[in-house]
């Protein structure tokens, strides 16, 4: 009896050995997985960490420096400031202009531009010119505007010629030549006019440039805007103006070509001019009579 009670005991006693042995693997079991996923969780959530640290640092990084560079450009647009506002420095001024035009920032561009349309002279027309050919289309559309007033005031500065005088010749199509007359005269006064006008203007004595004039017209992007430009070259004397529409009347372009018969006939009113030959005679007479009259006034 005391034998199958002690079996007895000794039975339960290893049922609940084995129960908690079960009991203990089972909870092992259990905190295993929890402790895989969380070291899981950590680890990704240590690389979000990591990567949002790292975001802070490279967000101040490159704030910093879009911040430097801002002062750089700002820095540069203060010292051509500086230079256009001393007199003395008109040279230099025209060198910082001359750079900041091929600048690639749009702010620098239009200041350059501002600046070149104040200077004038030969190197700001050139620049401008490139600007107004390569430049996004807000800075084009500056340097257009910049050019087209350098070239209408070059008229006050280069020889106008008396337009009233010439447009009183009797010509078949004088109504056409008085209307182109008009334009030109509002162009020059607009140029005269303006509120800020190139006041130092440090090449305004230089001799009329062909190549600078041929260069322009020939580049414009539109043909509105060629036009303007025919209309205040047709503005300068003869000898000036038909050297380089016969230019363009061999240029092989259809669209030069015509505007070169349109303004030739406009500046000989109404003498029919198809080739450079024609041109060369007419001007052999006319130019001569021309220069005379200059050499008179």
């Amino acid at each position: 009896m005391r034998v199958q009670r002690k079996i007895i005991i000794a039975f339960f006693a290893l049922l609940l050995l084995s129960l908690a042995f079960y009991l203990t693997r089972l909870g092992a079991s259990k905190n295993d997985k929890p402790h895989s996923q969380t070291e899981a969780h950590a680890s990704a959530g240590g690389g979000t960490e990591n990567a949002a640290v790292s975001g802070e640092q490279s967000s101040p990084d490159l704030a910093a420096k879009t911040a430097l560079a801002k002062k750089n450009e700002q820095a540069e647009l203060d010292e051509l400031q500086d230079l256009l506002d001393d007199d003395d420095k008109q040279q230099e001024s025209l060198a910082k202009a001359l750079s900041l035009s091929r600048s690639h920032v749009v702010a620098q561009q239009l200041a350059a531009i501002d600046a070149l349309r104040w200077l004038g002279g030969k190197e700001s027309v050139r620049a401008l010119i490139q600007l107004r050919k390569n430049a996004t289309p807000i800075v084009a559309e500056a340097a257009g505007m910049a050019l087209t007033h350098l070239l209408a005031e070059s008229l006050h500065s280069g020889g106008l010629r008396s337009i009233k005088t010439e447009a009183g010749a009797s010509s078949p199509d004088q109504g056409k030549n008085v209307d182109k007359t008009a334009q030109a005269e509002e162009l020059a006064d607009d140029a005269e006019m303006e509120e800020e006008p190139s006041g130092l203007n440090i090449f305004a004595d230089v001799e009329f440039d062909a190549k600078l004039w041929e260069e322009a017209i020939i580049e414009a992007p539109t043909p509105a805007e060629r036009d303007e430009l025919l209309i205040l070259l047709s503005a300068h004397p003869n000898t000036d103006t038909v050297p380089i529409l016969l230019n363009m009347l061999e240029s092989g372009n259809e669209e030069l070509h015509a505007a070169a018969l349109e303004y030739l006939e406009f500046v000989t009113f109404g003498v029919p001019i198809s080739n450079r030959q024609e041109g060369e005679d007419w001007l052999a007479t006319h130019g001569a009579m021309e220069n005379f009259q200059k050499q008179e006034e």
